[in-house]
């Protein structure tokens, strides 16, 4: 198979709730889609490979240290 229009987007979820209907709308013109901003736990990554028909998701969470520590209120993070 020779790629020759390979298209590769970056995409801000600002949330998997609030980004998944674009996320979605993009997986159905690109080839590679890079995701910042999930805010998925490690217990609950897993669901973005349920996200996209046909892609293969490798993913992690910077959510570990915050949720190990105390119950999670909001966004552990600035932004």
């Amino acid at each position: 198979m020779e790629v020759t229009n390979l298209k590769i987007v970056t995409y801000n979820l600002h949330g998997i709730r609030q980004g998944l209907p674009f996320l979605q709308y993009l997986g159905n013109s690109m080839d590679i889609i890079f995701t910042q901003e999930h805010w998925l736990a490690p217990f609950n990554i897993n669901s973005l490979d349920d996200v996209l028909d046909g892609f293969t998701c490798y993913a992690t969470s910077a959510m570990n240290d915050s949720i190990s520590q105390s119950i999670l209120c909001g966004r552990p993070f600035g932004g």
